[in-house]
């Protein structure tokens, strides 16, 4: 009828309203509507996340499930939200753990499985932080039932770092039964004057997964007592990859190089990695090519390079990559202590169009790890790597050479065995 009105249920404004916060000032996605894909993706991220958000929507205040256990902390906000996947029990680590698992579901099972997750967040964080501590020394999942303050509700964000979130509201009452606490975590949880550093290669050591290690870092349940705090989800995240990779890097550089030219490769979700190792001393540089119509370069009329570089000292500042470096590094050197071998690694990331949208750094790291896991292609030449590299990859040698710096001192450096 002329002159009516559609009324949109304000749930659904909270959720569309989040999303629009995400892509300031592009008004390409308010001409495009998720129909026409002007931003060159085959499908449009927003809509994805908003049909699984309204697919696991829920109006319930009284959330039951086993929480794997999870927890989430904001970088702005910094609320602790504990998660749960309603009404979902037994053995749920498979929601927050994506080793070895995630890797092979599609995008859409990944984001579905995200979004039934459901956040309590407590509004006053000194009432409840012990009990939540207490839920993170579980080594199994959790029986949890959270009371909220309202429905969940949703922000979406679009984040290289971290994994896609659920919705979330303020809890009220929080009640759980735990199934055994986690020895080790235990340990380094009531050792208070363990430095930071000790207690994750403690952990690390005694198999506990990298993905745990983050968890409770974030929850200030690692370190000296005096040095304790809450930190965000994504920075725990790239610290403990970060602490991790520093200790592996100085275990690496007594053992042998290895003789050959080798290549590993992986393919996940519209990203394409290779993983190169030369003979030689510890370097390692991580670079990665985003395509036009990916997340980080929508709009841009040709492929974007970017690289990170470290010599065998190390570095000293932040790599612009951000998380990823740290967590493919992680990866290679994992790879490296295991075979008691040295050797100058360099990682060429390319993404794609059909990378909907940034999963988390849990993507590099799992897909380093795969690639390495698997049989590698050995080359005697180094003449041979560039005819290789062209066959594999869409961007030429002369553009990765161009834009970083081991790939071009393999090539073009005289070894004193040249001349022999």
């Amino acid at each position: 009828m002329s002159g009516s009105v559609i009324r949109v249920p304000s749930k659904k404004l909270a959720v569309i309203s989040s999303l629009m916060e995400v892509i300031p000032g592009k008004s390409i996605c308010v001409k495009c509507k998720g129909t026409k894909l002007l931003c060159g993706k085959r499908e449009c991220p927003i809509l994805v996340k908003i049909s699984s958000y309204f697919k696991h929507a829920s109006s319930k205040r009284n959330i039951e499930g086993a929480s794997p256990p999870s927890v989430f902390i904001g970088s702005r906000s910094m609320r602790v939200s504990i998660q749960v996947p309603n009404e979902k029990f037994g053995d749920t680590s498979v929601y927050s753990n994506p080793e070895g698992r995630w890797i092979h579901m599609d995008l859409k099972e990944i984001v579905d499985m995200r979004y039934e997750l459901i956040g309590g967040y407590p509004e006053k964080i000194e009432k409840t932080i012990d009990e939540i501590r207490e839920i993170n020394l579980s080594k199994k999942s959790v029986d949890v039932e959270m009371t909220l303050k309202r429905a969940p509700r949703s922000k979406i964000e679009l984040s290289d770092e971290i994994q896609p979130i659920g919705p979330s509201a303020p809890l009220l009452e929080i009640d759980y039964s735990q199934r055994g606490s986690n020895r080790s975590v235990e340990k380094v949880y009531y050792e208070e004057d363990m430095p930071a550093r000790e207690a994750i290669r403690f952990l690390y050591e005694r198999g506990e997964s990298v993905y745990d290690i983050q968890r409770v870092f974030s929850l200030g349940m690692l370190g000296l007592k005096s040095k304790r705090r809450i930190v965000p989800t994504r920075l725990s995240i790239t610290a403990v990859d970060d602490s991790l990779g520093k200790e592996l890097s100085k275990e690496i550089k007594s053992f042998k190089t290895i003789e050959e030219i080798r290549i590993h490769e992986f393919n996940a979700l519209g990203n394409r990695f290779l993983i190169i190792m030369f003979p030689g001393a510890w370097k390692y540089e991580s670079m990665e090519a985003w395509y036009p119509g990916t997340t980080w370069n929508p709009f841009g009329k040709r492929t974007y390079v970017l690289s990170d570089w470290e010599p065998f000292s190390g570095r000293s500042t932040y790599a612009q990559i951000g998380g990823c470096y740290y967590a493919a590094r992680l990866a290679v050197l994992e790879k490296l202590v295991s075979e008691k071998r040295q050797a100058s690694v360099l990682i060429l990331r390319e993404a794609y169009p059909e990378y909907l949208m940034p999963l988390g750094v849990w993507l590099v790291r799992e897909s380093v790890r795969e690639a390495l896991s698997r049989e590698a292609v050995k080359l005697e030449e180094v003449k041979d790597l560039l005819n290789f590299l062209r066959y594999k990859l869409r961007i030429p040698p002369e553009e990765w050479m161009k834009n970083g710096i081991l790939l071009r001192e393999i090539l073009q450096q005289k070894r004193i065995t040249d001349f022999f």
